[in-house]
């Protein structure tokens, strides 16, 4: 369904499963909300399962300006009020974890929990690579963006055994327009929320790929910290989107978080 929000236009939502304990999960750039399919399928029998296109992606509404994070969060909040929905699990891979932390940071009441997979609180220190990014997207199109950022998403092996999932993300980055890639990443380029994270006090789990060239370890690691020395995840063999590579497995460390078993709040500041 499409849902016209104030902040961003008309929003691509797909909401299943069984009403109740909502679980929200947010896509990362280039990708839209249908690569949770194997958590949809998962999932849906147990709670209220919502997936969400950003703004330039998916069927959601083109970019037509630079967008914000603040601007993400109130969109994905308006978003899930107009569904009558007050509290949400969320997770969040890459860029969809840091509308995540934004979202538990500018709406707290409305974030039960962050399983934040993939992602950084701060791209500072990668600040010039992500605006060469944005630049190469407006100067080649997208048809420049998709080998380099394939070969950067996935862990090593992956395409030849999986190469139908390769060709999906092509097609995928293949429709997206360049303006709408272009304006997302400098958007990420200028992240940090260094002095913000720690303020985040819902339950936080953190996933990683050990073969994540995005996001390694160290990042991975340091993100737990900012946000008070919450649990992390490492899987191993993976790359950057282990939801995607590795499904079953992820799909194991969500539930255990989901019931409970590895969740722990963050210590008051």
């Amino acid at each position: 369904m499409l849902i016209n929000t104030p902040q961003s236009g008309a929003i691509n939502v797909v909401r299943t499963g069984k009403r109740g304990t909502t679980v929200l999960f947010l896509h990362p750039v280039g990708l839209d909300g249908s690569w949770f399919d194997n958590q949809i399928s998962a999932f849906r029998n147990e709670y209220d399962v919502v997936t969400m296109d950003m703004p330039g992606h998916g069927l959601s509404s083109p970019l037509v300006q630079e967008p914000t994070f603040a601007q993400l969060a109130d969109t994905v909040a308006f978003a899930l009020s107009a569904l009558d929905i007050n509290a949400v699990h969320v997770v969040g891979l890459s860029f969809g974890g840091m509308i995540a932390q934004h979202l538990a940071l500018r709406h707290p009441n409305l974030v039960k929990s962050l399983l934040l997979i993939g992602t950084t609180h701060t791209a500072t220190s990668v600040r010039d690579a992500l605006k060469q990014r944005s630049a190469t997207a407006l100067k080649q199109g997208m048809a420049g963006i998709v080998a380099p950022t394939i070969e950067r998403w996935f862990g090593p092996g992956f395409g030849s055994k999986r190469p139908d999932v390769i060709n999906r993300a092509a097609i995928c980055l293949l429709r997206q327009e360049a303006l709408a890639h272009s304006l997302t990443w400098s958007m990420v380029a200028d992240l940090d929320l260094t002095h913000e994270i720690g303020s985040v006090s819902c339950p936080v789990l953190v996933v990683g790929g050990d073969a994540d060239v995005n996001t390694p370890y160290s990042v991975v690691q340091g993100m737990a910290r900012a946000l008070g020395g919450v649990p992390v995840e490492m899987m191993e063999g993976v790359g950057h989107f282990p939801p995607i590579e590795a499904p079953e497995a992820f799909n194991q460390i969500l539930d255990g978080f989901l019931k409970g078993t590895p969740a722990r709040t963050p210590p008051s500041a």
